[in-house]
Formats: C-alpha cells, structure tokens, sequence
C-alpha cells in the first residue's frame, strides 16, 4: 500500500489531472488550457517531429492538429501585436516593479521581394506596410522588428513588426517606436531604453530624435516618449566591429594632452602592430604563440567575416594587449606599439563591463565607482580620438569627427546615466547587466528565422516564424538540450560494464617503445635560460609563454582533489624572475597564478623533448602517452608522489600543447573562399 501511495504521489507530481484521465483509458473531451500550454512547451522544445514520436509513446499529450486549432486564434498582423495586450498584462502584472524594467531594441534583416498569400488572413501579404501611401503600393524587401528585454530579469518579449522597403523615413519610424512603446507601457512595462545599429537610417531617425553627440562636447542622448526619458544607445558589438576595421584600415590619432597625461610614446594607434606580430610568429611557425588567440581570418577578414563579432572580440582582448606589451619588453616590436597595447587594453576593459552576463563583470553598488570610471575615461578616449584612414596626423589639423566617436560617447554616457538612475530608484537591485541593453537577442530571433525558414525569406515567411517564436517566447523558458542518439543504448550499457571493458584485449598495432626515446634525453633535467640573452642550443619555445602554461597548469591542479602536502608544493618556491614572468605579470589582473620553480622546469623540459619528437608525434610514430611516462619516470625532478603531480603536469602540458600544435595550421592557413549566391561557385582569393 505504501509503494501504490508513493506511486499515485509521483504519479500527480508528473501529470495534470486530464492527463492522468487520458493515461487511465478516459476520453477527454476538451483539454484545458494548463494542458495545451505544456504541450506547446513540448512542442516548442522538441519541435513536430519530436512531438509526434512523444505522442506515439504513449504520452498524454494534446495531438498536434489540437495545438494548432487553439493557437489558431492568435492573430499576429503587422505592426505593434495587440493581440498580445491582455495576456501579456497578465504575465506581467505578476512581476514585481523593477522586473519591468525594460529595455526596446529594433533591427532589419532582409527578405524576398515576393507577394505570398496568407490563408488564416485571407489576404495577400508582401506589401511595404511601413511608409507612404505609394510606397504601400510596392514590395518590400526588409522586415522591421521590434523586442523588449527585462533589465533586472532574463525574459524577452517580440511585440511588433512591419514590411519596409530600403529606407524609411525617420517621421514614420518615430511614429512606429512611439506606438510600440506606449503599447508596452499599456501592458504594465516601463521602457528605459532604445538600442540600434549605427547604420544611416537609424543616425537619421537619432538626429530627428534630437540626440546629439559632438565634437565640442555637446551632449543630448535621450528622447522624450510618453511623458519620460528614454535612453538612445548604439549596439555595443557593432561599435566593436566598426572599431576594428578601423583600427586595422589606418590609424587612430589622439591630441598631445592625451598623449602627455597617459604617458604614451606617441599619438598613433595602430592594427599594423597586431599584423607585424603575427607575421613574425607565423613565419617562424611558433606553435605556442603571444597571439594564440587569434586566426587569419582575424588578421586578414573578407567581407563576410568582417560581419562576425567574435574575430572583433578576440581582436580587443587583454590577451592581444598582453602580446603587444610582452612584445615591446622582448624587443620583437617598437616602442611605439606601448600605445596600441595601452588602447586595446582599454577598450577590452570597456567591452567586458558594458556586455556583462554575469554579476562578476557587471557593475555593482559595491564597484560603482570603479566601473562608472571606465565609462567616463571611454568618453573622454573618444572626445580626443580622431579616425584618418589617410593617416593624417592630429597635429595637422585633421579634425573630422566619425559616427564611430559618437557612437562610443552615446553608448558609454547611457549607460552611465542608466546604472546611476537604477542604482537611486531600486534598492532592490544589486548589480546591473549592461548585456541586457544589447540587440543580441533580437540577431538571434532573426537566426531562428532563418534557420526555420531560409536564408532569405518572404515576408509571410517571417510572419510565421516569428508568431512561432512570440509564443515560443511568451510561455517558455527554454534551455540548451543534449541530445543522445536512441540507437545507442546498447552501445552506452556495454561501455558503462567495467569488467566488460577491462576483458577487451590490448590491440595487436600497439606501438612499441621507439629507439630514438633513448634513456640519455631523460637523465638530465635541463636548466631554464635564465635571461633573454642565455645562448643555448635547445630548442624550446619563449620560456615566458612557458611559465604562464606552468601557471594554467598548477590553477587547474589546484581544483583538483590533492592533499596538503601536495597544495604547499605547489603554491611554495614560485618562480620570481622577472624574464620569466614577463608575460603573467601583463596578462594578470590579480588572478593568474605564478608556477612552483620545479613545475616550470618540468614544463620546459617536457616542451624541448615534445619540439625534439614533434615531426615523429604528428605522425604517431611517438606516443604521447609513452612519451609522458618516460619523462615522469626519469626526469631528475622532484616532486610529491602522493597524488602523482608530476604526472599530472606533463598530461595537462602535453594537452594544451597537443592542441596549439593542431591549432596552428588550422589558424594560420590561408583559407579559399567562396562567393554565395550562385549555383556555380566563384572561387576568390584571401
């Protein structure tokens, strides 16, 4: 009896009363509406297919058709969705005040120039519907969507959308921005702020606005809408990869104020640095490289790459700073690159603050100061700096000032603006996520509709599509799935057998132990070059890069189970010459780890035996794993044995190095493209 009561408990738990009606043999007459909503979450999540093989197990779900016939009645017309206006007052009226907060982006994406007929409608649809009465009378070939985004929490909401044409005029796009923000405050919201790209329509629709960001210091960067401030801001990923093409086209020239009151050698920042040093490393095919990080499409984009956003965030990283600030201290570039590595330092330290996902990067009542700093240095970068792909000097005269200048300030000074009125109103916020002012979301509402419908779709296209998603969107919270394939259970039993697995004999291709691992290359521990000038005729790679893995190595070990003995080792004697640490000492930010002396000689003698057998490796002429037992079993280094760090140095070594070895060609190579669009393909040069 108790098992049977536990039983109809968990029972419960798992099912709504329908469908434990429907599991008992019961007809259900009409679902209700609990229950269609879980299965448009399963829908949702699963998509058709998958939600028909659930139905087909047996599952008390809806049938499909059911689904569709009830969401059938969700009207979705073009522009603002206030079909959408009771229920989403209803969700909303169960947030607390500062879970309104939000903030509104918008965005285009192109579509087919095509006229389609929509049933459920019983009308035509294809038509400009945003613009003048003749302009209604022609196709579109953009569609225009609006989102709004909780700022203090992670929900996000499509609430209207319209057909454009190339270009639409700012009157009209102001009425359209007006409509939906009164619709979203109508449904219980309060919209903060308004976020774009910085493309030509939108700088007019800002100067119609009344924003206005200039070189003599004048500052208006919020428009007034239904009786309050609304904050404009610029997308901060689309500033980043504008700043990279500039950066890498020409130059970037500050005043000698500047130059004076940062102490920086010259006034020029330059790409030309970043290019000069992955020249230099590739040439010599450096395995382990200052510049691992990037690739050559980073370095050398076409045009399609230039539209990514991770090459630019690599691009300005504090590991590019680092490069560039270790290269100068090694002599291997000019002096006169200290000032690229100074501004990309900034600007990586500005990214990171103003796309902050998590409270750790995020500005806090506790770093205010700290943080509200990095914004208001970042205006005061970009009142000085000016962009000459010319490379004329500032001393010449040369005072154009740039959309990218406006852009930086705009963004930089509503975000300020925003965290100080935040921070005031709400006690109940603690930290702030500037990610949440982004259009991220919105690109990748325009990913699934491309993924769902094609690369280029029709207007009616997306109109399905994005009720799909507004659904998606309004009733669940969906999260990265992992997926198994079902074909496999018997394959993930036998494996998951240990006796089954330690019965399988060795194979008979096991390689043996080669010749040339003779005992004499393991006797000996080899001391480090002690200097920059150390004349040795081992052959290793920077021994800077080398104390900084040695580092990597002992944090990773560290989180690791070990005993007391084994963490006081590893945390005692640490390397302190200044030659060695070079590049800790400007990649850190108080976080990074300095190596254990034996743990650092132990890396470099295992990087000169890999770099000695690297040909042989590639080939599995020399096994890793052998490699590694002999350098752990006759390497004159002491260490611990208790928890066989020695051991785990060398593997965790030999897998990053293993991986910089396969990165290299992979990252360097230069790559054909090819041309989309056309059935036959045209090959173009890099």
């Amino acid at each position: 009896m108790k098992l049977m009561h536990s039983l109809m408990e968990s029972v419960h738990q798992l099912f709504l009363p329908q469908q434990i009606q429907h599991l008992l043999g019961k007809v259900v007459q009409k679902w209700s509406s609990d229950v269609i909503v879980r299965g448009l979450k399963f829908r949702l999540a699963l998509g058709v297919q998958g939600y028909e093989f659930l139905l087909q197990t047996g599952y008390p779900l809806p049938a499909y058709s059911t689904l569709t016939e009830r969401c059938r009645s969700f009207k979705m017309k073009n522009g603002v969705f206030t079909g959408l206006q009771v229920p989403l007052t209803y969700k909303i009226s169960l947030m607390k005040p500062f879970e309104r907060l939000c903030a509104l982006s918008f965005d285009e994406m192109e579509i087919k120039s095509q006229t389609a007929y929509d049933r459920n409608e019983e009308q035509f649809f294809g038509n400009i519907t945003l613009g003048s009465e003749s302009e209604k009378e022609t196709l579109g070939n953009h569609i225009l969507t609006v989102l709004v985004r909780g700022v203090t929490t992670n929900w996000k909401e499509i609430i209207a959308f319209e057909v454009t044409g190339n270009s639409v005029s700012p009157q009209d796009l102001r009425i359209f921005l007006d409509a939906c923000i009164e619709f979203a405050e109508k449904c219980g919201l309060y919209v903060m702020s308004m976020t774009s790209d910085m493309g030509p329509l939108n700088r007019k629709l800002w100067t119609y606005l009344g924003i206005e960001i200039t070189k003599n210091g004048k500052r208006l960067h919020f428009f007034f809408s239904n009786g309050h401030k609304v904050f404009v801001l610029a997308d901060k990923p689309h500033l980043l990869k504008n700043l990279k093409e500039a950066f890498m086209s020409g130059s970037l020239w500050f005043s000698g104020d500047m130059q004076e009151r940062y102490m920086l050698n010259t006034n020029e920042i330059s790409g030309k640095y970043i290019q000069q040093l992955w020249e230099k490393e590739t040439k010599k095919e450096k395995h382990i490289r200052l510049l691992h990080h990037l690739k050559i499409e980073d370095i050398y984009p076409n045009n399609f790459q230039k539209m990514n956003v991770g090459p630019a965030v690599r691009f300005f990283s504090h590991h590019t700073a680092a490069a560039l600030f270790t290269a100068v201290d090694r002599g291997e570039l000019e002096e006169e690159a200290r000032s690229t590595a100074w501004f990309v330092s900034k600007i990586a330290v500005w990214f990171e603050l103003v796309s902050s996902r998590i409270s750790k990067t995020s500005i806090t009542r506790g770093n205010t100061f700290y943080k509200e700093m990095i914004l208001l240095e970042m205006i005061e970068i970009f009142q000085d700096i000016r962009i000459d792909g010319r490379s004329c000097r500032y001393e010449l005269g040369y005072d154009e000032w740039k959309p990218l200048n406006c852009g930086m300030i705009l963004s930089s000074l509503s975000l300020y603006d925003i965290s100080v009125e935040l921070f005031r109103t709400y006690s109940e916020i603690i930290y702030i996520l500037f990610s949440r002012f982004a259009s991220d979301a919105l690109e990748n509402v325009y990913s699934q509709t491309r993924r769902r419908v094609g690369s280029t779709p029709s207007a009616l296209d997306c109109k399905k599509a994005l009720k799909l998603i507004t659904l998606s969107q309004f009733v669940s919270k969906l999260k990265n799935t992992n997926y198994a394939s079902d074909s496999d259970t018997f394959l993930v039993d036998y494996f998951s057998d240990t006796k089954k697995v330690a019965a399988l004999p060795l194979p008979a291709t096991d390689m043996p132990v080669p010749d040339d691992l003779n005992h004499e290359d393991f006797v000996t521990a080899l001391e480090v070059p002690a200097a920059p000038n150390s004349r040795t005729p081992i052959v290793s790679s920077d021994v800077d890069l080398l104390c900084h893995l040695a580092g990597s190595t002992t944090n990773v070990l560290l989180k690791g189970t070990l005993c007391e003995e084994c963490k006081r080792f590893l945390t005692s004697n640490l390397v302190s010459n200044p030659f060695h640490t070079q590049y800790i000492r400007n990649l850190t930010f108080g976080g990074l780890k300095y190596p254990n002396k034996d743990v650092f000689k132990l890396v470099y003698n295992a990087d000169v035996l890999y770099m000695k057998f690297e040909k042989k490796i590639v080939r599995n002429a020399v096994s890793l794993k052998q490699l590694k037992h002999k350098i752990v079993e006759h390497i004159s280094i002491l260490m611990p044995e208790c928890c066989n760090i020695k051991f785990e140095v060398v593997k965790h070594f030999y897998t990053i190095r293993s991986f910089a070895l396969a990165n290299f060609s992979k990252d360097t190579k230069r790559k054909r493209d090819y041309m989309h669009g056309t059935s036959n393909p045209k090959r173009t040069k890099v």
